[in-house]
């Protein structure tokens, strides 16, 4: 029987942990079963849970776990000599977690000691006596580091003068050390590092000597190399009138462009991809190229900016001059090898912090080679600087990377415009390098200051005169740039003091939104720097990398020439590995010698998305297609990673900057400086009524709203499947055009599905692999493949009433706005986006008007919200200004915002919540009601909602069966492990899940499919555990049922649910409850809703509850089903076995057949 424990105040608990941490460490060293390795990974968990516990509302940005415990360290005073200790003990951790050498029990004991004696220190709590006795009185002797000449090392900087900077190394070695950075600096060039640093600042120290007295003296430092930096961005920034690093800041807030010349780049890259990979003089005629062109670009072609009237004239040079070079000048030059020529492999350099695409290169690395369609110096005939800085960077990525030398390779700029245009250049520049790493560094110290929030004070300051550090006079600066820049420049210093708040804030957010995906928020997620920031085994544990992989086929699609659809088989994985991959995730794939450690960094990297995933084999789309097989080696595995898509906060960036330069009365609306209106006298054209649902009321109050409709649509409500459909049927009635969009693909999906049932037209924007192959024949590109003509297509466009696509899908085409205008877009999953990713689509412009003229969001907001990085503390607004307009927290979406202000102002014309769901019995939907809902929500009813719990046959002796058959609403105790193998799983738990999704099949075996159950628990690794008990059940028809997190889960709904809190530990409940805030004094759990309202018929939860206790809301659940009967505490041998007496099932009434458990 479930026991209550009592909250001593009015949320939770105070949890005390450095007792709960000294008890787990102690009784991980007492326990006689676990090997020295088996305890040092449960002390490295208990540290990590303290590195996150101690440094969760810091602002600073840490790039992985030593940083953090460093800074913690500094905190609390601790001697360089304690932090050498404990940062052995991490040291050590790492070995083991690496499968490298295993410390001796002596070590382990002093290390045991570290962090027993690091505890004690940041919390101020003396060492428990029962604990002190097993540790060593004296200190482990500190060894001196032995380091080669010339070393490349990562450093954490302490402290800094003029002179040196002091800090620690976090490899192997773990030493204290002090860098003289003049030494080898040429011309004091580097002064400016001075200027960058910051405690606990990452620094790449290359080349280092060390000199007799210990002291480091680099010849070059690298700042925040984690932050990589694409090689094409920094020659960007190469301008002639100067190298300040707000020209990378203006690139990205400045609209995107459109112009001839970059379409006819793209087409020249084509030309060259197309001619290496195909020797068919028809297949790449020129016709035929600009088909397949016209397919790919459509879009962007009839929206051009600028006329294309030359543009086939042009595009014939480059082609001709293209397969000139390729035909006949390449093999004249000896070390050109067709056959080994490789397109767009792309790098990363961890001690350069720069990654980048060479357009083609010599699988030997004798050719690199890249092209440019626009022009040369006019002045020169010679190389632009910019385009000759890109090519030094991936010349010293190389040498970094792999070892090459000068002397063995060769460089070529191809200016694909000119017949003579293929320039063989120098492969050295020391002093233009230098310049250019400084250049780096100086723009990633500006995006760290962005992070910071510094973007208002730097625009407001900014003017050309700064940037133009050349003090150029040219007609080039007066004519183009100095225009360009002052244009940028005036639309920030035009706005208003609201507009521009508004602006800096969520700039501010989303930069270090950025700067997190890029270098990770925690120990545990690195972001995109965990390529090579975390071990091989540590990114297996997480799913997030596929070794291993056997090359088994690789097709040519047919459209561009060239493998593009690449096979492999995955090798079985370990019972508690679950990969990390889904389809239409973009990845990074290469190869790697068998018995080698997979190494990104060592590699060349091909790009492509996942089109299909299994447990046996996965297949890769790839960006670019290669026809030579070089690139695909023979014996060799394969590795796939994570991607990350840069272009995804681009965009997000110039939607914010467009919206400052946004129609007046749209910025003054989201701004809260006009209210919304609306007109009366509009009426409906259709009835939305029916037996079960009455949408009338609410489609007309949609409609009659002339800016914009907030809907919100609590679980099972129909959103979608009903009000959805039926304001696009009543907008149509009015032949409007209708944007429709959600955040995810899933959601998109289930409109387009919701568009064909009803026989809607539409087009779909997207991608192929991201679509349900249901709707693909509805794609754009499809449409563009059946009509390759650009009026037609013109036409085609013009003519469609409806458009579907996800907000970042269509955030990428914006273009579609310059020839498309739209009366009413619709946004489902509307709580789910942040309000500075709909920006693009709220303040596009189409001619001189708002591309879209009314927008409704439909959502629930007690559900979850958008995945963020950032804490409250980080994301919290704190400006007056904003406070007034409703803004309060970065991560709220708009929808959000906008209700609250509806609230406020008391106004119920511009919002609507549905209350009639249809997915969940009543018994069920009762605590989420009560408490998330204030008893609003009914049932419709429909017909299950209305049923007696009835099973037609079960064993009325077998007590597990007797549960399900009586019970809908039920919670089984779980005591957890007495050896947990790790705090994200619980193998009580899992064993108890298997047991009852058996039952389940067994009494539903005749209408059982893998719709009718579903599983969510919060940890991957507790997916990967239950999977295991399941397959030894030896059930197929269990192996397809879906078992997932509840982030997973949301939108969708199954008979069964059975949901495992698994956490054995006090301080997991954070993770549980991260989703939490208040409304109208209430307590919203978002994460605990969304698990409560996806059963349509019965629902099981499993958790300890003497833990579960210590949160509010948590205890509440519990003694909500304990006052129902429904707590079954069953010891594990016992429940499984089904050896328990339960009351059978009450055959008479549903809500009160609530059965007294007899335990």
């Amino acid at each position: 029987m479930y026991i209550e424990n009592k909250v001593s105040d009015s949320e939770s608990k105070q949890y005390h942990f450095p007792d709960i941490y000294f008890q787990d460490i102690t009784e991980i060293h007492n326990n006689k079963e676990f090997s020295v390795k088996r305890k040092y990974a449960g002390l490295y968990t208990v540290f990590i849970n303290i590195i996150e516990e101690k440094t969760q509302n810091c602002r600073i940005s840490f790039s992985g776990v030593f940083p953090r415990m460093t800074y913690i360290c500094k905190n609390h005073d601790f001697s360089d000599t304690e932090i050498y200790h404990l940062n052995k003990f991490r040291i050590h951790c790492n070995r083991i977690r690496q499968n490298r050498d295993i410390p001796s029990y002596e070590d382990y004991l002093y290390d045991l000691k570290s962090l027993s004696d690091f505890i004690a220190k940041i919390y101020g709590r003396p060492i428990p006596e029962n604990l002190k006795e097993c540790l060593p009185h004296a200190t482990r002797s500190i060894t001196s580091a032995d380091y080669a000449p010339d070393i490349n090392i990562r450093i954490t900087v302490s402290s800094w003068d003029k002179d040196f900077i002091t800090g620690y190394t976090e490899d192997d070695n773990s030493v204290f050390v002090k860098i003289d950075y003049h030494k080898y600096a040429q011309n004091n060039d580097l002064d400016y590092i001075a200027d960058l640093l910051a405690e606990n600042t990452q620094l790449y120290l290359l080349n280092t000597k060390i000199e007799k007295n210990g002291i480091f003296c680099p010849e070059q430092i690298i700042y925040e190399p984690d932050y990589l930096l694409e090689i094409s961005t920094i020659a960007r920034c190469w301008k002639e009138y100067g190298d300040h690093p707000c020209n990378y800041l203006l690139e990205k807030i400045s609209p995107a462009r459109n112009t001839s010349a970059m379409l006819l780049g793209n087409l020249a890259g084509q030309f060259l991809d197309e001619t290496i990979n195909t020797q068919d003089l028809h297949e790449n005629s020129y016709n035929n190229s600009i088909k397949r062109f016209f397919i790919k670009s459509a879009l962007k072609i009839i929206t051009c900016e600028e006329s294309l009237k030359d543009f086939h004239h042009q595009a014939k040079e480059q082609m001709k001059n293209i397969r000139n070079f390729v035909e006949k000048i390449f093999p004249e030059i000896h070390n050109i090898e067709r056959d080994k020529l490789i397109l767009e492999p792309s790098f990363i350099c961890k001690e350069l912090g720069i990654q980048g695409r060479v357009d083609l290169l010599q699988d030997n690395y004798k050719i690199l080679m890249e092209q440019k369609s626009g022009k040369r110096d006019i002045y020169t005939n010679r190389h632009k600087e910019e385009h000759y800085i890109q090519m030094l960077l991936y010349r010293l990525l190389f040498s970094y990377n792999f070892n090459i030398k000068s002397k063995d390779s060769e460089q070529y700029l191809l200016y694909s415009k000119y017949p003579d245009g293929l320039m063989l250049e120098s492969s050295s520049d020391p002093n233009l390098m230098r310049k250019i790493l400084r250049l780096r560094n100086r723009i990633v110290k500006y995006e760290m200051l962005y992070a910071e929030g510094a973007i208002k004070n730097i625009l407001e300051n900014l003017t050309p005169e700064e940037l133009n550090i050349n003090a150029k006079t040219n007609v080039l600066w007066k004519k183009f740039q100095l225009p360009h820049i002052r244009q940028i420049l005036s639309i920030y210093q035009n706005a208003s003091y609201l507009e521009k708040c508004y602006f800096a804030r969520l700039f501010t957010f989303i930069s270090k939104e950025h700067l997190l995906a890029k270098t990770g928020n925690s120990s545990k997620n690195r972001g995109f720097s965990g390529i090579w920031r975390c071990e091989v085994a540590e990114k297996e544990s997480t799913g997030d990398i596929l070794t291993g992989l056997d090359l088994v086929n690789k097709e040519e699609s047919g459209i561009y020439g060239g493998y593009d659809t690449i096979t492999f088989s995955v090798p079985s994985q370990e019972d508690d590995l679950l990969p990390n991959f889904r389809n239409g995730d973009i990845v990074l794939l290469y190869s790697y010698p068998e018995g080698d450690i997979p190494n990104a960094c060592k590699a060349k990297i091909l790009r492509g998305t996942i089109k299909n995933i299994c447990y046996t084999e996965v297949t890769v789309r790839l960006q670019s297609p290669q026809k030579n097989t070089c690139i695909f080696p023979e014996n060799q595995k394969w590795a796939i990673e994570h991607d990350f898509w840069e272009s995804s906060y681009t965009s997000i960036y110039q939607a914010l900057f467009a919206f400052l330069s946004a129609d007046k009365k749209r910025k003054e609306l989201l701004l809260n400086l006009r209210l919304p209106t609306k007109d009366s006298t509009k009426k409906l054209n259709g009835n939305y009524n029916t037996e079960n649902v009455f949408l009338n009321d609410v489609i007309l109050k949609a409609k009659q709203a002339n800016d914009y409709f907030l809907l919100i649509g609590p679980p099972g409500t129909g959103k979608t499947s009903y009000a959805l459909v039926a304001m696009v049927k009543e907008a149509l009635s009015e032949s409007s055009s209708i944007l429709l969009s959600a955040y995810t693909n899933r959601a998109v999906d289930e409109i387009c599905d919701k568009m064909d049932k009803h026989k809607i037209q539409y087009i779909r924007i997207g991608s192929e692999l991201s679509c349900d192959e249901r709707f693909r024949k509805n794609l754009l590109d499809e449409k563009i493949r059946l009509n390759p003509n650009a009026d037609i297509l013109h036409k085609v466009i013009q003519e469609t009433q409806v458009f579907v696509g996800t907000i970042t899908s269509i955030s990428g085409k914006l273009n579609l706005f310059g020839i498309k205008h739209f009366d009413l877009a619709i946004i489902d999953e509307a709580s789910q986006i942040l309000e500075p990713n709909l920006l693009g689509i709220l303040c596009a412009r189409h001619k001189n008007q708002t591309a879209i003229d009314k927008f409704i969001f439909i959502g629930d907001h007690k559900q979850l919200p958008a995945v963020v990085q950032q804490s409250e503390r980080e994301s919290i607004v704190s400006e007056p200004e904003l406070i007034k307009i409703g803004m309060s927290d970065c991560r709220n979406s708009l929808f959000e915002r906008l209700i609250n202000i509806q609230k406020k102002n008391g106004s119920e014309e511009f919002i609507h919540m549905l209350f009639k769901q249809g997915r969940m019995h009543p018994e069920i939907s009762s605590f989420s009601n009560e408490i998330f809902y204030e008893k609003k929500l009914k049932p419709i009813p429909l017909k299950h909602q209305l049923e007696i719990l009835h099973c037609p046959s079960y064993d009325k002796s077998d007590g597990l069966q007797n549960l399900i058959a009586s019970h809908r609403l039920a919670f089984i105790v779980s005591k957890g492990d007495k050896n947990p193998i790790s705090d994200k799983t619980n193998k009580d738990e899992a064993i108890r899940i298997s047991a009852l999704l058996k039952t389940i099949y067994t009494i539903n075996k005749n209408n059982f499919n893998p719709q009718t159950v579903g599983v969510i628990v919060p940890y991957r690794n507790q997916i990967a555990l239950i999977r295991k008990e399941i397959k030894q059940l030896n059930i197929p028809a269990l192996s397809d049922i879906t078992i997932d997190t509840v982030e997973r889960y949301q939108g969708s709904e199954r008979d069964f649910i059975i949901y495992g809190f698994t956490v054995q530990k006090i301080y997991q409940l954070e993770f549980l409850t991260g989703n939490v805030f208040k409304d109208n004094g209430q307590t919203i759990d978002r994460k605990l809703n969304v698990v409560l309202t996806r059963a349509r018929k019965q629902l099981f939860l499993i958790g300890n509850p003497q833990i579960l206790s210590y949160n509010i809301i948590f205890q509440k659940l519990i003694k909500f089903i304990d006052n129902r009967q429904g707590v079954c505490d069953i010891p594990t041998e016992y429940f499984i076995q089904g050896k328990f007496s339960c009351s059978p099932a009450d055959k008479t009434s549903v809500p009160d057949s609530r059965q007294k458990l007899n335990v």
